[in-house]
């Protein structure tokens, strides 16, 4: 099928996305401190430091985003996240469909990571921040490892990974 060619050829690219999304989201870290640091340094009798130091955390956070990753998928899944992309399904005619659906999932789950980041930005201002930002930070680490996730599950079912992919596929 033409489809698969396609497939192959595009998945390499999706991994060099992934280092364009981390690198970009280290430039919002760097420039989350250096905006927290400017008003420590100029404070403002109205403001106070009451948002500078969620801001200054959300940024060290972003700087270190791969170790946050990590950090999560460990605690969560018992996996690092370094394992995803390298994910390989069984050998079957939509084997490149599935690793460009692992693929897109990790990316989706790494930009739901930084929106959740940037939602812990604004929770001194907005109470619903703090609970939207948790969810979307859970499930950027859920998405980046779906395939733990979808073992994970398969296995409290009494399963393993090719029956779930089969039941929930056909």
């Amino acid at each position: 099928m033409p489809y698969d060619n396609i497939l192959q050829n595009v998945i390499p690219h999706l991994v060099a996305l992934w280092t364009i999304l981390r690198s970009g989201f280290v430039v919002v870290g760097f420039g989350l401190i250096i905006w927290s640091l400017w008003r420590m340094a100029h404070p403002s009798r109205d403001r106070g430091f009451g948002l500078v130091w969620p801001v200054l955390a959300v940024g060290a956070l972003f700087i270190n985003l791969p170790s946050f990753l990590d950090t999560m998928s460990q605690t969560l899944l018992g996996q690092n996240s370094t394992q995803t992309l390298s994910y390989m399904p069984p050998a079957s005619n939509a084997q490149s469909y599935v690793q460009f659906a692992v693929f897109l999932a990790a990316i989706a789950g790494l930009i739901g990571l930084g929106r959740g980041l940037w939602l812990l930005k604004d929770a001194t201002k907005n109470q619903g921040s703090l609970a939207r930002g948790l969810v979307h930070i859970f499930g950027g680490v859920i998405c980046v490892n779906l395939v733990e996730t979808i073992r994970l599950v398969a296995g409290a079912l009494g399963g393993d990974l090719p029956e779930a992919v089969k039941a929930i596929f056909g």
